[in-house]
């Protein structure tokens, strides 16, 4: 990353992590390559990262999550949120067949 690392967390599909830096990106992070930018924020920083093992990723910058598939391509934003988002995780019953089924590849 070209900044500090503000939010990290394990990519459940890929060998690696994902960084929220204060360069206001969000960086793929594996052993073999070098970091990969995912997406770039306009508003404000990555606060919160969460991934499930389809594919699917979340990121959240303040008011806003952010749902991006496989390829980190922005799927859906889910807000404004009344407060900022403080935590997030997929729960093990997400519907990766149903709204998002390109997203998770099935």
């Amino acid at each position: 990353t070209k900044g500090a690392v503000l939010a990290l967390t394990a990519d459940c599909r890929e060998l690696g992590f994902l960084c929220g830096a204060d360069d206001s990106a969000v960086y793929q992070v594996n052993t073999e390559d070098k970091p990969q930018e995912l997406m770039q924020l306009t508003r404000s920083w990555p606060d919160q990262l969460a991934t499930h093992p389809c594919g699917l990723r979340a990121v959240s910058d303040g008011l806003e999550v952010r749902l991006l598939d496989t390829e980190g391509r922005p799927v859906r934003v889910l807000g404004e949120h009344p407060s900022t988002v403080a935590g997030m995780a997929f729960d093990g019953v997400w519907p990766c067949r149903t709204t998002t089924e390109s997203a998770c590849g099935r």
